[in-house]
């Protein structure tokens, strides 16, 4: 792989750092690499080759580069950590492929930035995880600590790409970052766009497992030169440390001397996270909370269809807590046994650790009948694995009869059958 062109482009009030990725040793087409911001936000924006090597190192990794090539200058710092991150990655998902992508570069030097800008920042998408970053921080630190947030940073172009939708998000997170006395900054890429289709086949396994962390800090990077520190916010429980691609052994390797990159919350598990924002007098109200992925569905009154595994998942949290009153954030307020036996779904070690945690709490509050779902849902999987492995028992048990009985009609003969998917 190739990255070259870096430049900065100005036109209709946006400016945009762009780069060309040429890939060299996998049949995928070239394409322009971009982050872009409105003029305000792009004061002194440069073409950071940073950004650009991480968006695309994953991907190289991923589709068997061999190498990456950087025609400019690039931190030692950034190098070390991402030839270590690359390691990891590589070690939990992608043996088959060898030895992961050599990063070759024109140059090395350490600041890449002129001056050095003092201000902390984090990825701010409105859900659990990132509030919860934003009021961690105001507890850790002063109001003159420079680790202190000031701003946060909305992407678009990774779970989805309609303007008219977005607006919708960036108006409502523009409001609570005003009320928390942060400024909030949009930025456009399309650093995922290029795989998400394909990745969507595969239900977004390759974001979540591999590229989320690096697409971030990526982003985070691409606006070196607002910040010096930028926080990801974790989503994975210290209870259940599975390779994830944001993850708090990656994600600060991806800094720089010009940069930080802080995993933040990586000690708390979701219902504790949660906890923090229903007890944050004066903090998040529940019109500004965006933990819903159904962005097709957003209006301006709604962000929050009520009824996905997110949204599901973050309701019981706040009726476990004693805060129904929270409830007023999703459109559909409905907990019934019946909703959640459609829509929940356990799915790896990180589902089971946030369901487990909500069964005694629930219990507690007067949701028994929820609780004692819960708890068998979270028995299902301790005793046969993920959701998707054991709803399919009775076909596998129904295979196991039919198999059986022709066995026994014909002697020696087994009889074969399809498993439904």
């Amino acid at each position: 792989m190739r990255l070259s062109g870096f430049r900065v482009e100005r036109e209709g009030g946006r400016v945009r750092a762009a780069a060309e990725m040429v890939w060299e040793d996998c049949a995928r087409d070239p394409a322009t690499l971009f982050f872009e911001v409105d003029e305000e936000r792009g004061e002194g924006m440069v073409a950071n080759p940073h950004a650009f090597l991480l968006a695309a190192a994953v991907p190289a990794l991923r589709f068997g580069e061999r190498r990456i090539w950087v025609d400019s200058t690039v931190c030692p710092v950034l190098l070390e950590g991402l030839d270590s991150a690359l390691s990891i990655i590589s070690s939990w998902h992608y043996r088959k492929q060898g030895r992961p992508p050599v990063i070759e570069v024109a140059s090395r030097r350490s600041a890449l930035l002129p001056g050095r800008v003092v201000r902390a920042g984090s990825l701010f998408s409105g859900g659990i995880d990132s509030y919860a970053t934003v009021r961690l921080n105001m507890l850790v630190y002063p109001e003159d600590h420079p680790y202190r947030i000031r701003e946060g940073v909305l992407a678009f172009g990774l779970e989805q790409d309609d303007p008219r939708k977005f607006e919708h998000v960036s108006s409502v997170l523009r409001d609570a970052a005003s009320e928390l006395r942060m400024t909030l900054t949009t930025v456009s890429t399309n650093v995922y766009l290029l795989y998400r289709e394909e990745d969507a086949r595969d239900h977004f396994q390759f974001w979540y497992r591999a590229f989320e962390g690096s697409a971030l800090a990526a982003i985070a990077h691409s606006l070196a030169h607002r910040f010096s520190s930028m926080s990801i916010s974790g989503t994975i429980s210290p209870r259940t440390l599975v390779p994830f691609g944001s993850h708090p052994m990656l994600d600060p390797s991806f800094s720089s001397s010009d940069l930080r990159i802080h995993h933040a919350g990586a000690g708390l598990t979701r219902l504790e996270k949660t906890a923090l924002i229903a007890e944050w007098g004066g903090g998040v109200a529940p019109r500004h909370l965006r933990v819903c992925n159904q962005y097709r569905r957003y209006e301006a009154s709604a962000l929050n269809c009520g009824e996905c595994g997110k949204c599901l998942m973050t309701k019981l949290a706040f009726v476990a807590l004693g805060h129904a009153a929270s409830l007023d954030a999703f459109a559909s307020k409905d907990l019934s046994v019946s909703l959640l036996r459609r829509k929940v779904r356990l799915e790896d070690v990180h589902d089971l650790d946030v369901y487990s945690e909500l069964v005694a709490p629930l219990a507690e509050r007067g949701y028994g009948d929820v609780a004692r779902w819960l708890a068998r849902m979270v028995t299902m999987y301790q005793w046969f694995g993920p959701d998707a492995g054991w709803r399919r028992l009775p076909d596998r048990a129904a295979l196991r009869a039919r198999r059986w009985l022709g066995a026994r009609q014909t002697g020696t003969q087994r009889v074969k059958h399809s498993v439904r998917a």
